[in-house]
């Protein structure tokens, strides 16, 4: 991700298990010339690459590739000349996220480096981080609030960055009460799921010192309830991703 920023390439994160209707309609609007891929999440993307010979570079992180592609591993092995790094601006796109949030098919929102930049800065102005904290989430990192929030923000601050493929409140639970200071990024269906748990069995510890919300709203008897159960307090936000993605979000307090 950062060095394709670094490169001055464009990015287009998708959802991994898109099936194949969902990914041409991506691949061809946003007329990407590169993949980058898993090997276990290959199927759907190789049949719509097949109809696509203008995406012509095709990476593979696994153990093996198919004809056609190439290793990942094999890429950072490469001993040619580097490349003289492209000088890029503000102005410049790096991000196009696809976004549901209107009729017919997903758009490409185009951010560039200043908008996503732009909102790490502002939303550091309004967490409380402390050197130590270790951030948790399980937040897709395709989605803008993964890639702003837990992502940009946690490296731009310092900070250690834990992350699930898949949401497990047991082992969001038992990350809380072993860690020493942690910082929660999640959903309202997260965040009531936590609860459920926490209600049944109480945390022994916790070291949550904030959560932040976004996606949807929390309602007020959870928002509550899991600060009481869990010691902390809530930021919760609202955002879109054509506005990289932070609108809005509550102080602390």
């Amino acid at each position: 991700y950062y060095a394709l920023a670094r490169m001055g390439a464009l990015v287009v994160p998708i959802n991994p298990v898109y099936r194949k209707v969902e990914l041409e309609h991506i691949f061809r609007d946003s007329g990407a010339r590169a993949f980058l891929g898993h090997r276990d999440y290959l199927e759907e993307a190789a049949a719509v690459m097949d109809e696509l010979p203008g995406m012509d570079i095709r990476i593979l992180d696994g153990r093996e590739a198919p004809e056609g592609f190439i290793l990942l591993r094999d890429v950072f092995d490469w001993t040619g000349e580097p490349l003289p790094p492209p000088v890029t601006s503000a102005e410049d796109p790096f991000a196009v996220i696809y976004t549901s949030g209107t009729t017919g098919p997903p758009k490409g929102a185009v951010l560039t480096h200043g908008n996503l930049m732009s909102d790490v800065l502002a939303v550091a102005g309004l967490r409380t981080h402390q050197p130590g904290d270790v951030v948790l989430t399980a937040l897709p990192l395709f989605h803008i609030y993964g890639q702003t929030h837990a992502l940009n923000l946690s490296l731009y601050s310092g900070l250690t960055l834990r992350v699930w493929d898949r949401f497990d409140p047991a082992e969001i639970i038992a990350a809380i009460e072993e860690e020493e200071s942690t910082v929660l990024y999640a959903v309202p269906t997260m965040i009531i799921r936590l609860l459920e748990l926490a209600a049944a069995s109480p945390p022994r510890r916790s070291s949550l010192r904030f959560c932040v919300s976004g996606g949807a709203s929390l309602p007020v008897e959870v928002f509550r309830r899991f600060e009481e159960l869990f010691d902390t307090w809530i930021m919760e936000g609202y955002g879109l991703t054509e506005c990289s993605p932070t609108c809005l979000d509550n102080p602390p307090g």
